[in-house]
């Protein structure tokens, strides 16, 4: 059976990983039916389920499918549709995709910025209901990455399985996306790829709305790789990683091999103050213009 609407403008899926762009394609398409994280809780765990062969593809689109049926966006964002998008294409052979991707080393510093950010805000104050991240970001850190509020050791623990993730997501997307119904961006030329964006699109370039892009980017970030592990990091590096960044980010490539390190644990202390500052500074905001 096919789910497609006649009335959409467009029929687009964003199908980056989380940190790569999702929230500013969001916030530029807004002239149009955009959905941003629509059902993310709910979509999490069937589609890590469906990853890791504990469901069927049947089973999957059987406990998802009113999520999608009928169609109410033009753009569809949310982060874990990477997981299940060679069954969006199969349901909606017209659709096409967006995939927003950017060097390993920045995405997993930014993905750890955002599990730090969101685990030093007080329990009190925190979205309970938010349930994404227990089964998505287990499932992408392969259990690695450390959730709990008042850690005094760095995350880096978790960079050998977030580069895999890393790896796994470029070498798996371009075997289930539709060549002719794919755009490829990198996160930092989300700007300068916007007439791509349009064209690609069948839509005015003047429609996608430029104010705000990058809005998401994470206000106090802190380079793991310059404090892990670096006989482990550089061997899942260059197990998994290497290639992949030679061929789409040669330069970024070159400085992580000649990246600096540092044995002293002064820059985490420093950083984790820095990211309750930032939070503290946006609460007084918040409470300022309520």
């Amino acid at each position: 059976m096919r789910f497609e609407q006649p009335w959409l403008r467009f029929h687009a899926y964003v199908v980056g990983l989380p940190k790569t762009g999702s929230t500013s394609l969001s916030a530029m398409m807004r002239n149009y039916r955009t959905g941003h994280e629509v059902w993310l809780d709910f979509l999490a765990a069937p589609g890590v389920a469906r990853a890791r062969g504990e469901i069927d593809d049947d089973a999957f689109w059987e406990t998802v499918k009113r999520r999608f049926v009928p169609l109410r966006a033009e753009m569809d964002s949310v982060t874990c549709h990477h997981l299940y998008a060679e069954i969006l294409n199969e349901k909606y052979p017209k659709a096409q995709f967006i995939a927003t991707y950017r060097d390993v080393r920045s995405w997993a510093n930014s993905l750890l910025d955002l599990v730090t950010a969101t685990a030093r805000v007080p329990p009190e104050l925190r979205d309970g209901k938010r349930t994404w991240m227990s089964s998505y970001g287990a499932w992408i850190g392969e259990g690695t990455i450390p959730f709990d509020h008042d850690r005094e050791r760095d995350d880096s623990v978790a960079l050998p399985a977030l580069m895999r993730s890393w790896a796994a997501y470029m070498r798996r997307m371009p075997t289930v996306l539709p060549p002719d119904r794919t755009l490829w961006i990198k996160t930092p030329e989300l700007t300068a790829r916007v007439p791509d964006l349009a064209d690609f699109l069948k839509i005015p370039v003047d429609s996608i709305v430029m104010e705000n892009v990058h809005s998401n980017k994470t206000a106090v970030s802190f380079d793991r790789f310059t404090v892990g592990d670096r006989e482990i990091i550089d061997g899942v590096y260059m197990e998994h990683c290497a290639d992949l960044m030679m061929e789409h980010f040669p330069e970024e490539h070159a400085r992580f091999l000649t990246r600096a390190h540092s044995d002293t644990d002064d820059g985490w202390s420093t950083y984790i103050a820095r990211v309750d500052a930032a939070l503290a500074a946006a609460r007084a905001e918040q409470g300022a213009q309520a």
